[in-house]
């Protein structure tokens, strides 16, 4: 459907309702918006919960477990030098063995690597998935162990990247380079290498949410895996609306009351759960 308004608007959230009290120390949120009116039916996505230990623990091994809570990421620095940021509600499994030529740990999550350079011992991060190889480099990777989708998109280096399960139909790993991805999906044995923008990974270290004519659902989508919350939408809505927005070190309140009044939608928190009605 075409666009009924494609005007950008600057918005400062100020105001204050019953379903959430405070925005304190959250005045510096710069939140840019534009939108496209859209789209329909009851709509729900699984946040980013780790409720149990990894099953690919060594039970041999032991093990440090770091784990970042709900709606806040966790920066962790390795023996080595490597750094891994943990998003919300991730956890990260680093063996006691783990040393400058034994650099391998579990990921049960997502996570932003920035890997030391050693040629001589490679840098390996397993998940149930996708097993990632690197000698140096900075990539985020995302899989959990309660969802069949897995993905790894690399910044800068190079990653080699394999099914960490045998494959009936292909066991063959890929090499990706800045601005590559590889999607995985282990329920129908799938790994396919595709294009990203590297722009969106920036704005993700740098603690920016920005949408460019994005559909409703995928908004969401990335709502929710930055804040580490479930979305549920009640009541219609036209599924044609495309969003447009930056949001800049914003709460989720911030965001959710700047679409809340364009899309004219409430919207109710309710512990780790957001409801969304038209």
């Amino acid at each position: 459907m075409g666009a009924i308004n494609t005007q950008q608007h600057s918005i400062a959230q100020k105001r204050t309702t019953n379903m959430k009290k405070s925005n304190k120390g959250q005045r510096n949120a710069i939140i840019l918006f534009a939108l496209i009116l859209l789209a329909g039916a009851a709509i729900y996505y699984p946040r980013i919960v780790v409720t149990k230990p990894s099953t690919l623990l060594d039970t041999a091994e032991h093990y440090t477990s770091y784990e970042s809570i709900s709606a806040h990421r966790k920066k962790i620095t390795l023996p080595d030098g490597s750094t891994a940021i943990l998003n919300s509600s991730s956890r990260l499994y680093v063996p006691n063995s783990f040393s400058q030529s034994h650099r391998e740990v579990i990921l049960n999550g997502e996570a932003y690597f920035d890997v030391k350079q050693d040629t001589q011992h490679p840098f390996i991060v397993k998940t149930d998935k996708l097993t990632a190889t690197v000698l140096g480099t900075c990539f985020k990777m995302r899989s959990l162990e309660t969802q069949n989708g897995a993905t790894l998109y690399v910044m800068s280096g190079k990653v080699k990247v394999a099914k960490s399960y045998h494959s009936d139909t292909d066991n063959q790993p890929e090499t990706l380079e800045c601005g590559q991805m590889v999607m995985a999906n282990k329920q129908i044995d799938l790994m396919e290498k595709e294009t990203f923008e590297v722009n969106d990974l920036e704005n993700w270290l740098q603690e920016k949410v920005e949408f460019k004519e994005t559909t409703l659902p995928l908004a969401l989508r990335k709502i929710e895996d930055w804040y580490g919350i479930e979305t549920e939408i009640k009541g219609s809505y036209d599924p044609s609306t495309l969003v447009s927005a930056s949001f800049k070190n914003a709460s989720l309140e911030q965001v959710l009351d700047a679409l809340g009044e364009k899309l004219k939608f409430d919207y109710k928190v309710k512990g780790n759960k957001v409801i969304l009605k038209f």
